[in-house]
């Protein structure tokens, strides 16, 4: 909070609000605007116009696991913030798809979506593709390692 002088007697407060919005189906919306208000008449108010981020979404997931059922990296999975949705394709060195999903909170355990049967340790590739809530697309791609 400030204070300007605008005359021999009369003070204008200056203060910063900091809010957010949340809207069913959309992201948290981070907004900031300045509130002016008379020192002699606190009735009295201005607002600026409102400046709103959205913020982007951050993405993160482990570039190894081992999934060996000791409870620690057993699967691969998306650690992020603010997708509206994801889709992700794991593929082996030759190109072939050995699993993809479309859910946010997907785990990989390693097996082959096509045969059932367990992927050999071997480095992989990772595309994701995530939508954000104002429709913003955001794409992907990282090499994973498993480890058995």
């Amino acid at each position: 909070m400030c204070r300007s002088l605008i005359s021999k007697n009369e003070w204008i407060t200056f203060a910063l609000e900091v809010f957010f919005r949340l809207e069913e189906n959309r992201d948290s919306i981070f907004c900031f605007r300045v509130v002016a208000s008379s020192f002699l008449n606190t009735n009295v108010k201005s607002n600026s116009n409102s400046l709103c981020l959205n913020p982007s979404p951050e993405n993160f997931s482990p570039n190894a696991f081992t999934y060996n059922n000791d409870g620690i990296n057993d699967f691969f999975e998306f650690y992020g913030s603010y997708p509206k949705s994801i889709r992700v394709k794991i593929s082996n060195r030759w190109g072939q798809i050995v699993y993809e999903s479309d859910q946010i909170n997907f785990k990989w355990d390693g097996t082959n979506v096509q045969s059932g049967l367990n992927c050999p340790q071997d480095s992989y590739t990772v595309d994701f593709i995530i939508e954000r809530h104002d429709e913003s697309v955001h794409k992907t791609r990282k090499s994973l390692t498993l480890i058995r």
